[in-house]
């Protein structure tokens, strides 16, 4: 039975918005057709990339790839600027790489184009516009999302702090929807992140917007369960977890903290006290789902301001388990 969630009601990212539908039996067909073309293309053998990507050569770079700076550079990936042509108009891309053929490095830039065909069109998913390879490299072509919020050492940058000072509630959504993406939908896990993967900018209406440009884990979920019965461990592994990422967004002091501070200095008392209120919900159990903290921001901080009792931690949303 084709699963779809059409999640147009509570906890909707903005008034007259509709959320984004999400056929999780669509995304795993899509994402294992995409494994299927890179193991294909790995083991010497012919197969056709997706039909919807836009890009699936070199020559579909509409200029020579550029260095790019981005902290998160290392010694596994190399990162490059450029722009792709869709309806006469340039789009910026950035085109991703192995610095390494061995297998796993490989798997990592493998998995990050597993992570964005299955969550594609999702809040905090940059849009992936192809791939291909080159001497037996994988190169992906993917929409190059705003700007980096901040270093590897946990620091933000001046631009991401100004926004979320500005606009502590809308970026605080903004959070909770990229990770009900990543993790509530998808069975994605970060074991380890920090501001250097995630970039800050604006949606097409204006609002403000965060994308997890680096590719987590498949940890539960039809992904992760179909990737563990393709692949032996060393090829293709996925993660299991003891703690939801709702925790982190209350435990950790630049996400959901830092908002509340940044309202309270700013005089918006009434975010301040909801952003207070989520960040109590995220570190005692029973934690929330994400639609529930969604919600959490519509409501009267005076009603919310206590844990509603025999308040289930599944599925409002019909989320993966956290």
């Amino acid at each position: 039975m084709r699963i779809l969630l059409l999640l147009a009601g509570l906890g909707n990212a903005r008034a007259g918005a509709a959320e984004p539908p999400w056929d999780a039996d669509d995304a795993l067909a899509r994402a294992l057709r995409v494994d299927d073309w890179i193991r294909n293309a790995t083991d010497g053998r012919a197969g056709a990339p997706p039909n919807h990507w836009r890009v699936t050569h070199p020559s579909g770079l509409a200029a020579a790839p550029a260095p790019f700076h981005f902290t998160a550079n290392n010694t596994v990936k190399f990162v490059f600027a450029t722009s792709i042509m869709i309806n006469a108009t340039a789009r910026a891309v950035v085109v991703k790489s192995t610095k390494s053929l061995e297998k796993k490095y490989a798997s990592g830039l493998r998995r990050e184009a597993l992570y964005l065909e299955y969550l594609r069109g999702q809040p905090g998913i940059p849009l992936l516009h192809g791939g291909y390879f080159v001497k037996g490299t994988l190169h992906l072509v993917v929409e190059r999302c705003g700007r980096q919020i901040g270093d590897d050492d946990h620091s933000l940058y001046r631009d991401y702090e100004a926004l979320a000072a500005s606009r502590p509630r809308a970026v605080a959504r903004a959070w909770i929807e990229l990770f009900r993406s990543v993790e509530g939908r998808g069975g994605f896990f970060l074991r380890d992140f920090k501001p250097s993967q995630f970039t800050c900018g604006a949606d097409a209406r204006g609002a403000p917007a965060l994308w997890l440009v680096d590719g987590p884990n498949p940890s539960v979920g039809p992904l992760a369960a179909a990737l563990r019965a393709r692949h032996a461990p060393a090829r293709m592994t996925t993660h299991h977890r003891d703690r939801s990422h709702v925790h982190d967004l209350g435990r950790r002091a630049w996400l959901l903290p830092r908002l509340g501070d940044l309202a309270a200095a700013g005089g918006d008392s009434q975010t301040a006290s909801l952003l207070r209120d989520a960040v109590r919900r995220c570190t005692r159990e029973p934690y929330p789902t994400y639609g529930d903290l969604l919600a959490l921001l519509d409501s009267d901080p005076d009603a919310s301001a206590s844990p509603r009792r025999g308040t289930s931690s599944r599925g409002a949303h019909a989320e993966l388990p956290v």
